[in-house]
Formats: structure tokens, C-alpha cells, sequence
């Protein structure tokens, strides 16, 4: 009862301290009002938002919205290499690193003609293509063909290399004739093919990667790839050269060097001289 009684007495008390609070609490809501930013700027500004993203520069999905499409058809062939010629497919992949499976490839002798080979060989030279044209454009070389866009520039890439090697095919069958040494230079061959298929593969992720995100690690991660691959296949290629002719090992390998190895000590000095001046 004396609660009670008490509570009477000052009612007009708890009254002027709810009142209190309440015009404390709009006093709070006005000042914590969130004000209308073209209201308070006076003018429409960079904060107000927009239908897009914004972009310092030039958008990079954009600009290589034509490699998205390169990279499409090269992982397809790969795909119809693999889900239509499975067996096929791990079998040159088992031919990489073992050579009773790379012998058997030969002895079936029909590996220039089947399928998966040029699917491979289409989506390695693609994929090269684009490493080549990626290192053009990162190192300046690009700026001397400035009037000729990306997508010309990497086509005529893609078009010296298909001529290259189709080049060098036909030569190599011309010499395997004159010097009468035609099972070495079926065997050269395919190891060739083969092996470039494989490092088409591997780097296709890297050249990716740089893409999109552009930079000195990609770039040098997929070269650094290259050569071991293209080391790989000089001393296979001179081995299986030395077995099948009989030919002294150290003129085989001094052939093999300057056939092989002159175009990877050119990418090397193009390398050296851009890491020297940056």
C-alpha cells in the first residue's frame, strides 16, 4: 500500500520525466536524420550511385572481352579431345613422361592423323599465340604496331606460328628423305607434337590468369614453364634420335640445340634486356 500511495503522490513527476525523455529523443532523431546527399552537396556528386561500376581507366573485361571467346574454343577442343577420344587422350598424356607408351603411339603410326591431335595441336597454338601476344603488350613491344588492334595483332601471331610449324614439319620430312633417316624424324616429330600439346595444357591456366590480371609473375611463371618443357623435349628428342639412327649423341644434340634452343635464347635476351632497363 505504500507503493502504492507513493506512486499517487509523484504521478506528476513520472509524467514530466517521460516527457522529458521523449523530446530528448527527437531532439536525437533530428540530429541523427540521414540528409538527402544532392540536398546537402547542393549538386550531384561521385557518391550518389549509379547504375554500374566505375572504373579508373579503361574497363580490362572490356578490353579483353575477345580473349574470353579464345579461351572458350580452346577449352571446347580440349573438352571434344577428351570426352570423345577418352582412350586416346591418356594415352598421349601417359606418352609425356613414359616412353614404352610414346613407343606405342608410334607403332600405331597413326598419331598425324587422328582427331585429338589436331585439336591439341589447334588449342597449343592458340594458347602460345596469346602468351606471345600477352608478353608483346606487357614489355611496350606492342606500341611499334599500335595502329593494328589486339584481336589483328594476335591473329597475325597465330598465323606465323601455324606457318612455322607446318614449315618445319615439311622440311624435317624433306631432310628425313635426303639423309635416308625416316623412322629418327617420325620419332623427332611426334615427340615435337607431343610435347607441345602437353605444355599447351599446362600453361593454358597461367596465360589466363595474366588475362585478367596482367603482371610480371604470370608472364614469367608461363615462360619459366615453357622452357623447362621445351628442355624436356630436347634431350627426349635426342635420345630417341640417338636410338633410332644410331647418330653420335653429341652431334644430335648440337643439332637439337640450334634447331630448339636458338628460339627460346632470343625469348631470353628479349627478357634480359626488358628486365635491365625497368
Amino acid at each position: 500500500m505504500k507503493i502504492v500511495s507513493y506512486l499517487c503522490k509523484n504521478t506528476n513527476s513520472l509524467v514530466d520525466i517521460l516527457s522529458g525523455f521523449e523530446q530528448h529523443a527527437d531532439t536525437l532523431n533530428q540530429f541523427h536524420a540521414v540528409t538527402n546527399s544532392q540536398a546537402f552537396f547542393g549538386s550531384r556528386h561521385y557518391l550518389v550511385p549509379r547504375g554500374g561500376i566505375e572504373y579508373f581507366g579503361e574497363n580490362p573485361l572490356a578490353l579483353n572481352q575477345w580473349m574470353l571467346w579464345v579461351f572458350v574454343a580452346i577449352l571446347l577442343m580440349i573438352a571434344l579431345a577428351r570426352f570423345f577420344f577418352p582412350v586416346r587422350f591418356r594415352l598421349m598424356f601417359r606418352a609425356v613422361s613414359g616412353l614404352r607408351y610414346f613407343l606405342q603411339i608410334d607403332k600405331d603410326g597413326t598419331f598425324f592423323s587422328e582427331t585429338p591431335t589436331y585439336l591439341l595441336t589447334a588449342s597449343y597454338l592458340a594458347v602460345f599465340s596469346l602468351l606471345v601476344n600477352q608478353t608483346l603488350d606487357f614489355t611496350g613491344q606492342a606500341e611499334a604496331l599500335a595502329s593494328y588492334s589486339s584481336q589483328v595483332l594476335y591473329a597475325g601471331i597465330l598465323a606465323f606460328f601455324s606457318f612455322f610449324y607446318a614449315f618445319k614439319y615439311l622440311a624435317l620430312k624433306h631432310l628425313a628423305w635426303v639423309f635416308s633417316t625416316p623412322k629418327a624424324t617420325a620419332l623427332y616429330l611426334k615427340n615435337i607434337f607431343l610435347l607441345n600439346q602437353f605444355m599447351g595444357i599446362c600453361i593454358l591456366p597461367l596465360v589466363f590468369y595474366n588475362a585478367f590480371n596482367p603482371g610480371l609473375s604470370g608472364l614469367s611463371a608461363a615462360w619459366v614453364m615453357v622452357v623447362t618443357i621445351a628442355v624436356y623435349k630436347l634431350l627426349r628428342g635426342a635420345i630417341l634420335g640417338y636410338r633410332a639412327s644410331g647418330f653420335s649423341i653429341y652431334y644430335l644434340i648440337l643439332y637439337l640445340c640450334a634447331v630448339e634452343l636458338a628460339p627460346l635464347v632470343l625469348i631470353g635476351k628479349a627478357a634480359s634486356i626488358y628486365l635491365f632497363n625497368h
